[in-house]
Parts: C-alpha cells; structure tokens; sequence
C-alpha cells in the first residue's frame, strides 16, 4: 500500500497523459515503445483499431516519432500532474495573482473583529456591560483592530484592577469579534451582612500574589506565604464586626508524574465488532438469543449493556435483555528514541498536573525535573505554577464568634503594599 501511493505520487509529479492509439501498426507502436524503454501503463485495447493507455507527460515527443516509424497515430485525451497545473497557472497568471491576493485578504480580515461583546453565565447585578468594554477599549481591545495589537492578558489584568466586583476575567477572538467572559464575585446580602460576619481563609496553600480588600482587615500581604485554613482577612474594622470581603490571588503549585518507556506495547481498536443478545434472570445465567456465547476475539473490548424488559411500561417482567458488544482489539507496539520518550513523558506529566489546576487559574511557569533517565524508562516530574483565587468567606453566627484578636488600625495596613486596599 505505501509502495502503491508513493508511486501515484511519482506519476502526479512528473505529470501523466491518457491518449487514444488508432491505426494498423498499433502492435509494432507498442512493441518501439517497449524498446525504448517509455513507461507506459493501463493499455486497454477497445477494438482491433483503437488502444487507450497513460504515458509520461515528457515522452510525448518520443511518441511522435515512433507513431510515424509504426504508420499509426495517437491523440491526447487527458493531462494531469503538476507540471501540467504549472503551465497552466504561467498562461493564466492574473488568475493566479489575484487567487493568492483573494487569500491573503481574508486571512488578515480574520483577525479584525468587527464587533466586542461581553458574556456572563449569569446576569450581572453590580457592573454593567457597557463598563467591562469601556475599560476594553482603553486597553486597545476595540472593533476594527487586528487582534495582533491587542494585549488580552494585559486588559483582562486592567478590568479585573478596574472592577473589583468581578472575579475572573477572560477574553478571546471567535468568529469575527472579541468575547469577554466575565464571572461576578458573589457576595453576601445586605441583610445577611446585618445579621453574619466572618473572616477570608486560604482554601490552599499558596503564595499571595495580589490582595484587594473591600471589607474587613487584611491578616496577610503580598508575598505572604500560607497554608489552607490560615486566615487571609479579618472580618472587623476596628472594633466593628463585619462580613469581610476581598479578592486574593496566590501563587499555587500543581506537580504531575509522567512516565514513558522506549517501548510499549497498547492495543488499538481495529473497526470489527460482534454484538450478541441475551435474556437474563436476575444474576443468574443467560439465555442466548442471537450472536457468540464468548467472546470471538482473542483480544477484544467487551462492553455490556442491561435494559430491564417491561410490559406496556408498568409490570416488569422477571428478565432482562442483555447486549454484549465485543470490539476486536490489537496489540501495537510503539518503538521511541530517547529524545521522543522524554518528550512523551514531559507530555504525560504535565497532563496529568493541568488536570488539577482550575479552570479560572492562569498557568505562569513550568518546571521540568527528571527523576529517572535511564536507557529504556523515563520519568519526570513537572510543575505549574499558577495564579488563582484561594480566599474563601467562612461566615460565623455571632453567638457562636469567640473573642478575636484584632490586627492594629489601618495607618498600619496601609505598609502591606500598593495591592491592599482596605474599604471602611
């Protein structure tokens, strides 16, 4: 099979021609064309006087000749191949041209949005749509543009600074316009800030990246590191007791083990599949209907499905039906260098270590380290390391508050960093 295509691909190539040989020495034409050594293939013989056949696009001048010297002729039915495309294309060159410019034209026009729009799962109750893209536009996220001036991570940081209310910011090019994915903080209610209040704790463990509070006192700052459960913001101001609030982001890192040796073995599904039916009596034994009691494969995946028999929808009868399908397998294996199974373990490492991190996080950096390196076996480990929110309001009933230790007033807060911004 790779022979048979990588010989097509020779004939496209070097260009082919089907021509229609008439006359009386169609024999001895055939015979000068062995002689000469002329590839010519798919000889096909319509009557005593006409012959159909495929011959190199270069031997036409060949041909020629020898049509004369055996008293028969030949006429060309049908080019193909890519020296034919070519000259074809030179004496049709404004086509050409104006093929490749159509081209180039809607491939820069795809990367000019013609329109912004902002989405939400779910409606927004403090920040408007008309806001998110007005701070867009001031970031160069705007219609008409090219996406390749706009900065998405640089405006998406610009909104989340700007509208403090949001908690995740997301923008991306789809279809002709820019989309910003936008998800709101969810806060307590007025009333039930009234009657609750609590602290921020660290989901987990991380190092604090960006601290902006709205309510409460921060208990930590930017460059703080801290583990789960530690208290992040306090929920009072003063002596005044309240349900804090605040946006905190923290570094976190996420660790995955790949492994991968030079060789392995796996089995691939090959397309051929066996289904059988069955009748069933609770977990006892099964009568077979239609199809192979066992499997008919050697190696194969089984798969089976149970689908209790009833009668009009309402009385159960006291068997199933049974459909067992056998998906014939085969085993494969797979032979790397070196190089490739490191990368392959890399590939699997950091696969299983994206599958930790949340959807909202933003990945920052990637660390590779090699556990085992030897001839047939690698493993590694690989880290990312993320930026994500981990502050989590614990709220607590008053009568169940204990006496807490309350941080000194805000002329003191205001050293944590430009990032804390305590709101009374």
């Amino acid at each position: 099979m790779k022979h048979s295509h990588q010989k097509n691909f020779y004939h496209w190539a070097n260009g082919s021609v089907v021509i229609y040989i008439r006359g009386n020495g169609i024999e001895k034409f055939l015979n000068l064309v062995m002689q000469e050594q002329i590839e010519i293939r798919e000889i096909c013989w319509q009557n005593e006087e006409l012959v159909t056949a495929k011959v190199p696009w270069y031997s036409l001048g060949k041909l020629r000749h020898l049509a004369r010297r055996s008293k028969c002729h030949f006429r060309v039915y049908r080019k193909s191949g890519l020296p034919l495309f070519i000259l074809k294309m030179k004496r049709r060159q404004a086509l050409v041209i104006g093929t490749f410019l159509f081209a180039v034209v809607v491939y820069m026009a795809s990367f000019i949005p013609l329109q912004v729009e902002v989405e939400s799962p779910e409606p927004l109750t403090t920040v408007r749509f008309e806001e998110i893209i007005s701070l867009a536009d001031e970031k160069g996220i705007q219609p008409y543009r090219s996406t390749w001036f706009m900065d998405f991570h640089e405006a998406e940081e610009y909104i989340l600074r700007q509208q403090s209310a949001l908690s995740w910011v997301g923008i991306r090019s789809e279809r002709g316009k820019i989309i910003i994915s936008v998800v709101e903080r969810k806060l307590a209610d007025q009333e039930e800030s009234d009657l609750l209040f609590g602290n921020i704790l660290a989901e987990k463990d991380g190092m604090v990246d960006h601290i902006l509070v709205r309510r409460g006192t921060a208990a930590v700052e930017k460059g703080s590191t801290v583990i789960a459960g530690q208290p992040l913001v306090w929920g009072n101001n003063g002596q005044q007791r309240l349900a804090a609030d605040a946006i905190i982001q923290a570094r976190v890192w996420y660790q995955g083990f790949g492994e991968c040796s030079r060789i392995e073995t796996s089995s691939l599904l090959t397309g051929e599949e066996e289904i059988s039916v069955a009748l069933r009596r609770g977990q006892g034994k099964s009568l077979l209907l239609w199809g192979k009691k066992e499997a008919p494969y050697e190696l194969c995946h089984e798969e089976e499905q149970v689908y209790p028999l009833t009668i009009w929808g309402r009385w159960q009868l006291p068997v199933s039906g049974v459909i067992t399908s056998y998906a014939q397998e085969e085993a494969v294996t797979t032979e790397r260098s070196s190089e490739e199974a490191l990368a392959e373990a890399i590939a699997r490492g950091k696969m299983e270590a994206q599958k930790k991190v949340p959807a909202a996080a933003e990945v920052l950096n990637e660390h590779v380290r090699i556990i085992a390196k030897g001839p047939d076996l690698f493993q590694v480990q690989v880290t990312l390391e993320v930026r994500e929110d981990i502050g989590v309001f614990v709220p607590l009933a008053p009568e169940d508050q204990v006496q807490l230790e309350l941080l000194p007033e805000t002329e003191e807060d205001g050293e944590n960093g430009a990032d804390v911004a305590p709101v009374e």
